[in-house]
């Protein structure tokens, strides 16, 4: 416990107490500091674009019956011999990921039925 290996007598590293010493907080500092001097300011307007060229929000989504229809156009997977298992693992996939965006879309309101104007 001294920092010597007893399996071998030889001394060992000397142990640490799990707390960062001073020359690691420092160390830690500087680098932080470098990083944001180092980084360009970023002109968000040009990095998102014009608010004014968006596309207007959507109030509600619908959900398609069969999520695998447009992959499936597509044909069948290039896997040989694997097709058929390659198929079925990339449905369930596509499955899955139709039942989580419906769930979000429940979530945040937009499943609703859209209303006659009538």
């Amino acid at each position: 416990m001294n920092g010597t290996d007893t399996s071998r007598g030889e001394p060992g590293p000397p142990m640490r107490s799990g707390q960062p010493s001073r020359n690691d907080k420092k160390r830690a500092g500087r680098k932080s500091k470098n990083r944001q001097k180092n980084q360009p300011p970023v002109d968000l307007s040009k990095f998102w674009g014009d608010p004014e060229a968006l596309p207007d929000p959507i109030d509600h989504v619908n959900s398609s019956p069969d999520v695998t229809a447009v992959v499936s156009s597509l044909g069948r997977i290039p896997i040989p011999p694997h097709e058929t298992a390659a198929e079925h693992s990339f449905q369930m996939v596509y499955r899955r990921s139709g039942i989580l965006a419906s769930a979000l879309a429940k979530a945040s309101g937009l499943d609703q039925e859209e209303e006659d104007p009538e």
